[in-house]
């Protein structure tokens, strides 16, 4: 609906704290309220929450923000917490008389308000189409009531292109289940974190943002190597399982290649200069190939990888998916004699199992080798530059 044009799009992020939701107990599928809210509505955690609302005016032009929070303590220690950092916020909750919250829907729909916070009452059958700005600060473990709240963000308005949203996450036990937006999109929310915010309970000062936003995670991170050396294959493979299951292939400095032969299609995804990740489709027939189709772009390499994960799934299914992923069996058996012969008639020669064999194959067949010696030659020129500088200095 989203590319139809009947919704708007979404640039989410995700922020992970050290508020441990463990042994919360569970109340009609959600987390009991009172507990919750001993948990997560702290000062540490509430500075959190503006700290990164701040930092992201910086970048993005935010006019009307809707805060979800637990009950009404907690939205009223958050409006206080706005106001001290110079932003009018203002509560609104089951128990606010009816014409005042009439008066506070108004003031916000006319941009008036800049920062509405709630508990319970605006997650479906209200209609505030300038929201382009959530604020998740109330955890759930109900899927539903995430995308209830994500749909209040989610309504067209004239000079809106995207609603901004930001998914607070906290700890939980490995045992037990929580809905934010990587879970509601069959993504694992550990592999899109970058930082943790540290010292959460013990630090007093306002955080900086800088430290825990989801934004900076780039594949540059790793050199690029020779593609088809060992120990590029072994740091390309440790790398992504960070973030996937499925044996995805590095065939560039910012560009990483999985096939999907199932439905004779190449999956492939690459950072710009612009700093966004990109990730493409693209069919084959015989000697034909379909013009590359946009799939995705993301700021974050984690959650542009994991996008494109679950894409595949989509197309092929749960079970489709398992013979791409790292741990398929068939990978660790002898190669073909198909492929020996392939990697031999490319001048690449070594004992190897038949998934590795795949990988070098897809590497070659993607130009690794011609990325591979374009990044020599530029750190060549680069080197030469600086060589050059060095005795215009001592001249």
């Amino acid at each position: 609906m989203i590319n139809d044009g009947y919704l708007c799009d979404l640039t989410i992020k995700t922020i992970r704290t050290d508020v441990n939701l463990g042994k919360i107990a569970t109340q009609n599928g959600d987390y009991n309220l009172k507990e919750l809210a001993a948990r997560v509505d702290t000062p540490i955690r509430n500075k959190v929450v503006v700290a990164t609302y701040l930092d992201q005016l910086q970048s993005h032009t935010i006019k009307s923000t809707l805060v979800f929070a637990v009950n009404v303590q907690h939205i009223q220690n958050l409006v206080q917490e706005f106001i001290d950092n110079g932003i009018l916020a203002v509560g609104i909750h089951g128990n606010t008389p009816q014409d005042q919250r009439e008066q506070i829907l108004i003031d916000f729909k006319e941009k008036r308000i800049p920062v509405l916070i709630n508990c319970g009452i605006i997650t479906e059958g209200v209609d505030i189409p300038n929201i382009d700005c959530l604020l998740m600060a109330r955890p759930t473990k109900s899927g539903v009531l995430l995308q209830q709240m994500l749909g209040r963000g989610m309504r067209l308005h004239e000079g809106k292109e995207y609603c901004l949203v930001l998914d607070f996450v906290d700890t939980i036990d490995s045992n037990m289940m929580r809905a934010t937006i990587p879970t509601l999109l069959g993504l694992n929310p550990d592999c899109i974190m970058n930082e943790v915010v540290s010292n959460l309970e013990s630090n007093t000062s306002l955080p900086d943002p800088s430290g825990y936003e989801l934004d900076e995670v780039t594949i540059s991170v790793i050199p690029f190597g020779n593609p088809f050396s060992v120990r590029s294959l072994e740091s390309d493979s440790n790398f992504i399982r960070k973030y996937s299951k499925l044996a995805w292939v590095r065939v560039g400095p910012e560009k990483w290649v999985i096939f999907v032969y199932l439905k004779n299609e190449t999956i492939y995804m690459e950072q710009k200069e612009n700093k966004l990740f990109y990730g493409y489709s693209r069919t084959s027939h015989g000697h034909y190939k379909s013009a590359p189709k946009e799939i995705l772009r993301h700021d974050s390499f984690a959650s542009a990888v994991q996008g494109l994960d679950q894409y595949i799934v989509d197309k092929i299914g749960y079970f489709g998916a398992q013979s791409l992923s790292w741990a398929a069996s068939w990978r660790y058996l002898d190669m073909t004699p198909g492929q020996q012969k392939l990697l031999s008639q490319s001048g690449i020669k070594g004992d190897f199992n038949r998934g590795t064999a795949a990988d070098l194959i897809t590497k070659y067949r993607f130009g690794a080798k011609q990325e591979f010696s374009k990044q020599r030659q530029m750190e060549k020129l680069k080197q030469k530059q600086e060589l050059e500088k060095q005795k215009l200095m001592v001249v």
